[in-house]
């Protein structure tokens, strides 16, 4: 039984030559443990499962299915691999998470005490700031058709502010 599991698990990893490179084993120890005159320690083989992809060693039921391939470690479904360097970042992407929620919160804080501050005001006082700043509130006058004296420069446009409705009461 050991033989037909230690062949499978050869042929999954990639072949004898892969086997012995991950293992740092020489090749007279693989035929020997693929003949059967030797067994490989549970370690081993609990590394040759990993490598295959069907049990990580020491790993609970939690952990059925999760593999690593080419320094990699590949969850059951595929979608992602993670790296040493994903893992290890993960504890920094959790802190950012954090602060940017309290960001948003605080934001969100702002928003509603500014919300409060404008139904506060005179809505007269409210149509000024408006009508002071809103550009279809001011309106050229037309210039007048005096034709300039000669060596005096044209007058300059006079634009008046005028009250114009945009529709709020």
């Amino acid at each position: 039984m050991l033989n037909h599991e230690l062949e499978e698990l050869i042929d999954l990893i990639g072949g004898p030559g892969y086997v012995e490179r991950a293992l740092n084993v020489h090749r007279t120890t693989l035929l020997r443990w693929r003949s059967g005159a030797t067994k490989p320690s549970q370690a081993t083989m609990d590394v040759l499962r990993a490598l295959a992809g069907r049990r990580l060693p020491g790993a609970g039921k939690e952990w059925e299915g999760w593999s690593f391939c080419k320094g990699k470690l590949i969850p059951p479904d595929f979608v992602w691999e993670f790296t040493v360097g994903d893992i290890r970042a993960s504890y920094w992407d959790r802190q950012r998470i954090k602060n940017l929620q309290a960001e948003v919160t605080r934001l969100q804080d702002m928003v509603q005490e500014l919300a409060k501050q404008a139904k506060s005001l005179d809505p007269a006082a409210n149509d000024m700031a408006v009508w002071a700043t809103d550009p279809r509130a001011l309106q050229p006058q037309p210039e007048p058709a005096v034709a300039p004296r000669p060596g005096l420069h044209p007058p300059e446009p006079q634009v008046t502010q005028k009250r114009v409705s945009l529709g709020r009461r």
